[in-house]
This record gives structure tokens, C-alpha cells and sequence, in this order.
């Protein structure tokens, strides 16, 4: 990896855009709409037999709030070849 001979003092930016990050790991997102006071279970499957990838968010909310929030649910998880299939799983809990 290559690094600016010019940065600011405590300047993350550089070494990120610079690092192996991006080529070591893959960032899959799926953003959701969901009730105030969410939380979410996030899990990410890999199968090479079937060259997918499956990416599970299991989301409990509150289902008296009328307020919704955008949320990304980026995760980070090991780069996987470029052939491989990414599908998205998603449940809701309601609770009262």
C-alpha cells in the first residue's frame, strides 16, 4: 500500500484510502426503514459449493412508534470472488 508524503496530524482518511482494505475485504450494505428504537442482528453465510453469499438482518422494532429511521447495515466481511451470488434475508420482530 502506498502512502501521502503530505497529510494532516491525525488524519485517518489517507491510510484508509490507501490501505488493503479494499482489496482483502468486500462492504455489503442493505439499507432498511425501521420503527424508532430498532435493533438489528446482522449475519453474513458463505457457501462455495453453491458460490453464494447470504446476508441475514433480523430486525426488532417497536411497533407502537410511528417515527421511521433509515439505517445502512454496512458490514465488512472477507473479499469472496466476483462470481459469487449475494442475496439478502430479512424478518421483522414487532414488539408491543
Amino acid at each position: 500500500s502506498r502512502r501521502r508524503h503530505t497529510r494532516l496530524q491525525g488524519d485517518w482518511s489517507s491510510d484508509v484510502c490507501s490501505s488493503d482494505l479494499y482489496s482483502n475485504y468486500t462492504i455489503l450494505c442493505y439499507p432498511i426503514l425501521s420503527k424508532c428504537n430498532a435493533q438489528f442482528v446482522r449475519d453474513v453465510s458463505f457457501n462455495s459449493v453453491n458460490q453464494s453469499v447470504v446476508y441475514k438482518i433480523k430486525v426488532t422494532q417497536c411497533s407502537k412508534c410511528e417515527e421511521e429511521r433509515l439505517t445502512e447495515n454496512y458490514v465488512l466481511v472477507p473479499r469472496f470472488p466476483s462470481n459469487y451470488n449475494v442475496t439478502y434475508d430479512i424478518s421483522y420482530v414487532n414488539l408491543n
